[in-house]
């Protein structure tokens, strides 16, 4: 697991037969840049600027996670075709899985991060 509270990005293997989800620890890629689907053994390399960039993304969404208890009073508002929808902070962060997408060699690939949801008592 790269962060505390099983937080943890995953890609979906491109193999059309497989389509595994594959754990990535970003402290393990620092020194290793390969992951090998468990399924397959597909093996998939990132390069150092890669690495680097899940890594922001992953701070991104912890320090999102982290902010949770000063997030309290804000949402996030939706307008679609004159409509507003206010979302609350801490319901979005009940349900968030944020998403990279990537091409890699003329495919997309989706890099997830998963985050244990939050406790409901948030909520009240």
């Amino acid at each position: 697991m790269s962060k505390a509270n099983g937080n943890h990005l995953e890609l979906k293997c491109i193999d059309a037969d497989c389509g595994d989800h594959i754990k990535i620890s970003i402290l393990e890629m620092k020194e290793n840049p390969r992951v090998k689907c468990k399924s397959c053994k597909n093996e998939y390399a990132f390069n150092k600027q890669l690495v680097e960039q899940l890594h922001k993304f992953e701070n991104l969404i912890s320090a999102v996670q982290e902010a949770k208890d000063i997030l309290g009073q804000t949402a996030v508002a939706v307008d679609i075709q004159g409509h507003s929808v206010k979302v609350p902070y801490k319901l979005l962060l009940t349900r968030m899985n944020s998403e990279l997408k990537l091409k890699i060699n003329d495919q997309e690939m989706t890099v997830t991060f998963r985050v244990e949801p939050l406790e409901a008592k948030i909520l009240k």
